[in-house]
């Protein structure tokens, strides 16, 4: 499955859960799903368990780690872009303190 298709499963509706983000309007807010992943649980499938019609899967749970690892990619993307600003302006810096100070 695309990361589009599992982003798909996170929803947003004013209506549900007070706006906040959901797996597939179902009131299963990502915020919960964080937390139960953050203390330990495991999102594994278990093959003794049917699914059943509105119940959170595996996969939706996929979704929310697709999630937070797209924002840690947007977040190390951001990051590594202020280090070329800061480089940038250091070497144009240094270039002015060089040019203006004669050996």
């Amino acid at each position: 499955m695309t990361n589009s298709n599992l982003l798909s499963r996170i929803t947003v509706n004013p209506d549900v859960s007070h706006g906040k983000p959901t797996i597939r309007n179902l009131r299963y807010p990502v915020e919960t799903i964080l937390e139960y992943l953050a203390g330990g649980d495991s999102a594994d499938a278990d093959e003794t368990v049917a699914v059943t019609g509105g119940a959170l899967e595996a996969s939706n749970v996929s979704a929310v780690a697709t999630m937070i690892e797209m924002i840690s990619l947007s977040r190390q993307f951001d990051l590594a872009m202020k280090m070329l600003q800061n480089a940038e302006n250091d070497a144009q810096r240094a270039t002015q303190l060089l040019s203006t100070n004669p050996a």
